[in-house]
């Protein structure tokens, strides 16, 4: 269970901790250009933005894998902008050593449509691929050196920052959220408790 970024890392071979760190440190300092004065805060991803512009921060609260999350006033919820799994641990080879992204975990908080859409096809810089119609993944996940194949080029990990930077500049031009005193309240449903590793799996397969 990969709840600390020392558990993540742990949970990766050290090649492709070293990719992992080398991202980590390039969207850690994308986010402190865009405002964001302590991206390596985790625990600050529930606390209200006040005046805060934004939070850009990789998340490892549960489960094998992390998230990196954006925490913007025009969106509903955070935005899990990535999701990325180490070499060990998980029930699912096909998601070791990856990065992924779902579209409808976006749009599900108030990324627009086509702006997912966009995201997605700008992350091609990065080699991540479609797979499916809504999913993106890089094109060597499962594989042993899947990170590092990729990410020792630096023009790849510049193609990730890229397509964060871009997808985060057209959420600022989006209309303001309501307070949440003013949003409408849903009648929560039950439902079986969600399995992380194995609902990536699934949307991207």
């Amino acid at each position: 269970m990969a709840r600390s970024r020392t558990d993540f890392l742990s949970d990766c071979d050290p090649e492709e901790r070293t990719a992992f760190e080398q991202i980590f440190s390039d969207i850690e300092a994308l986010a402190e250009e865009l405002g964001d004065p302590s991206p390596t805060d985790e625990s600050q991803l529930t606390a209200p933005l006040t005046d805060v512009p934004l939070r850009l921060r990789f998340a490892f609260e549960s489960g094998a894998g992390m998230s990196l999350r954006l925490q913007h006033p025009k969106l509903k919820n955070n935005a899990p902008l990535l999701l990325g799994f180490p070499s060990r641990n998980l029930a699912e080879d096909q998601l070791r050593n990856t990065l992924s992204v779902i579209a409808k975990n976006l749009t599900a908080v108030g990324v627009k449509q086509p702006d997912a859409e966009a995201y997605g096809k700008d992350l091609a810089e990065a080699e991540l691929q479609p797979v499916g119609r809504t999913s993106w993944r890089t094109s060597t996940a499962g594989l042993s050196d899947g990170m590092t194949r990729i990410f020792r080029y630096p023009t790849h990990r510049q193609g990730l920052v890229s397509a964060i930077q871009k997808l985060v500049a057209k959420i600022a031009l989006y209309p303001d959220q309501p307070p949440a005193s003013e949003r409408p309240v849903k009648t929560p449903r039950a439902r079986a408790k969600p399995r992380a590793v194995a609902a990536v799996a699934e949307a991207v397969s």
